[in-house]
């Protein structure tokens, strides 16, 4: 008699999609089940009740903070450590590092602004002014570029890209990227499923390019993830 096979939880094929050379698509996954729930249960309420409480310091403190998510900043800062290596020996190694972020952070802003464009997708703002809540497809420009939000997408990739090479630090930068993306929406300039998205980009970029640096990285926490050298 043969049994019939049964199906592996959702929970066992996650994981064993992680361990995988293409983990990097589990943040994708992730997104596309997380934003559709998240645009249909907690998108627009959050977005009103946030501008019922415009005066709370947390929002005031997230509008003085979120202009550190402009990607120009990290882009700079690294560029400024590239050039100062030189002036130390056998640093080699750092370098390469700086060069991973400093893609990383390219590749998930242009991929973040393909996808707004596409999916167009519109800003707090029109819902709450003039009651719009839609997709505008493939006409994403400003107010219609909500998802993914730009700026989480870039420090959330500099957070994700350091913590891969820099494991030592992951605390401190997850803490910090998430403090960053939680001002995008305290400030209502994007939903909480807009910051996801942004997460999944980043978090999909940073875990396919690492597979390109000449030396094995150390694993992330958990030992779920481990960084080797590309084949």
């Amino acid at each position: 008699m043969i049994m019939p096979t049964l199906r592996k939880p959702l929970t066992t094929r996650l994981h064993e999609l992680a361990v995988r050379q293409d983990r990097w698509m589990l943040p994708l996954v992730a997104a596309f089940i997380i934003c559709p729930l998240s645009a249909a249960l907690v998108d627009p309420w959050l977005a009103l009740f946030i501008s019922k409480h415009q005066d709370a310091w947390p929002i005031r403190a997230a509008q003085w903070a979120t202009d550190f998510g402009n990607a120009w900043r990290y882009l700079i800062g690294l560029a400024v450590l590239f050039a100062g290596s030189y002036l130390f020996k056998n640093a080699s190694q750092f370098r390469y590092r700086c060069v991973y972020v400093f893609v990383t952070i390219c590749a998930s802003s242009i991929f973040t602004e393909v996808l707004a464009i596409i999916i167009g997708r519109s800003r707090p703002r029109l819902l709450l002014e003039q009651g719009i809540y839609q997709l505008s497809l493939l006409n994403g420009f400003k107010p219609y570029d909500s998802l993914p939000s730009s700026h989480a997408a870039s420090v959330l990739a500099f957070v994700f890209g350091a913590a891969l090479v820099f494991p030592d630090a992951r605390k401190v930068l997850f803490t910090y990227g998430l403090l960053l993306a939680a001002t995008r929406i305290l400030i209502n300039a994007h939903y909480f499923g807009d910051v996801v998205a942004a997460a999944a980009v980043s978090g999909a970029t940073a875990l396919f390019l690492v597979r390109y640096l000449p030396e094995p990285r150390k694993s992330l926490p958990g030992n779920v993830i481990t960084m080797r050298k590309a084949r």
